[in-house]
């Protein structure tokens, strides 16, 4: 956790949550803002919704089945989040996916079968 590493390094929380911050939006996006493409074709991947903080709010993450990294994960729970990856990785990348693993969320399904049957 943040505290952990303030505690072992003498540093404050928030600078450690500002050094880990640099450090993710160094490595995942090109300009601070736009993420970078995953850089390994998924076969199967795997979508869920999980409760942030109090429980009514809602992040969505997709990762690659087969290795467990996360290739993306945004706020909200519909439809516009399955399209908004779809997006981000684009179609001669899904075209590759062979299956898509989700819980009984109808609009992970419906979205990837109204584009990608």
């Amino acid at each position: 956790t943040l505290k952990a590493v303030a505690w072992l390094t003498g540093l404050d929380k928030m600078t450690v949550k500002s050094i880990h911050k640099s450090l993710l939006l160094s490595k995942f996006t090109t300009d601070g803002k736009t993420l970078i493409k995953p850089e390994r074709q998924a076969k199967y991947l795997a979508i869920d919704e999980f409760k942030l903080h109090d429980g009514h709010k809602y992040a969505t993450a997709t990762i690659d089945w087969e290795t467990g990294y996360i290739l993306y994960l945004a706020h909200g729970k519909k439809k516009a989040v399955v399209f908004e990856f779809m997006d981000h990785v684009g179609d001669e990348w899904m075209s590759k996916v062979e299956a898509v693993a989700c819980d009984m969320n109808s609009d992970f399904e419906e979205a990837f079968k109204g584009r990608y049957p």
